[in-house]
């Protein structure tokens, strides 16, 4: 579902579903449940809400991977934070809500437009022969893998 199909009653379902579930585990609200982004105007997520659903609600994809370059694109671009070369302190800093919360969000969204997106795990050999996790998002699949030891 494109974001030109959602109505404002769509987003507004959409940006309360966000709040329930990203604000009540962000990092940035206070015990007394106050969000100083948001008081200072600076939360990523509800700053750029529509363009947000628009890019999420564009991709179709299996891979987190392909949802993290939909918002780079979209919204990482145009934001005052990144640079011209797509360095960002606050990306780096993980103090971006967009980049600590994608999965969440991108979960959440795609569960209100009825698709599931679910993570599952497989293990890839890396170029020094050892193994390593490497996550993984399938729809409407789940599994737990364990990371091997190198032998």
């Amino acid at each position: 579902m494109a974001q030109e199909d959602l109505s404002q009653a769509d987003l507004k379902n959409l940006e309360e579903a966000l709040r329930t579930r990203i604000c009540s585990v962000c990092v940035d609200r206070s015990l007394e449940g106050i969000c100083h982004l948001e008081v200072e105007r600076q939360c990523a997520l509800f700053d750029s809400f529509p363009q947000i659903v628009q890019a999420v609600s564009n991709v179709r994809s299996d891979l987190i991977e392909d949802y993290v370059a939909a918002i780079r694109k979209t919204i990482c671009a145009g934001c005052a934070h990144q640079h011209a070369d797509g360095f960002c302190r606050v990306r780096g800093e993980v103090r971006c809500v967009l980049d600590r919360y994608l999965l969440l969000i991108v979960q959440t969204i795609e569960e209100i437009q009825g698709l599931t997106l679910k993570p599952s795990g497989g293990l890839h050999q890396n170029a020094e022969g050892g193994t390593y996790q490497q996550a993984e998002f399938r729809r409407g699949t789940s599994s737990v893998v364990r990371k091997q030891s190198e032998a």
